[in-house]
């Protein structure tokens, strides 16, 4: 199962974006201090930055998700704060677009790709 991280500085955003992307069956953790990554044992595919995070914090995080997980993917959520896209090549999302279109793009990024998967099977896996 892919795991996805949800990282930012809001706790009722956290709460909030968790209880959707759980709502759709995903397995969600939550930290609010990059530094936490350290404890997580499991294998995190997707790294989600909340927009809650500073531009300045978002770059070593992600250069710390990416040393511990080599494959992770990157996505940032933005909203009322300007954000640096050159910051790296993770895709973003516009929170106002709704939770609909974060479920969406959650799952297109997670969905394994034939390289991924041993057969020709392509759809997630189930809890």
């Amino acid at each position: 199962m892919n795991t996805l991280l949800l990282y930012g500085h809001e706790p009722s955003l956290l709460i909030t974006r968790t209880r959707v992307l759980i709502a759709q069956g995903y397995h969600v953790l939550t930290i609010v201090q990059a530094s936490e990554m350290e404890r997580i044992s499991e294998t995190v595919g997707l790294l989600v930055f909340c927009y809650s995070v500073p531009p300045y914090l978002v770059a070593p995080a992600t250069r710390l998700a990416k040393a511990r997980w080599p494959s992770v993917k990157v996505l940032h959520l933005t909203g009322p704060r300007p954000f640096d896209t050159r910051i790296d090549g993770g895709k973003h999302f516009f929170v106002v677009d709704g939770p609909g279109k974060l479920v969406s793009l959650v799952r297109d990024l997670i969905l394994p790709t034939a390289k991924d998967v041993d057969d020709d099977t392509l759809a997630p896996q189930s809890a």
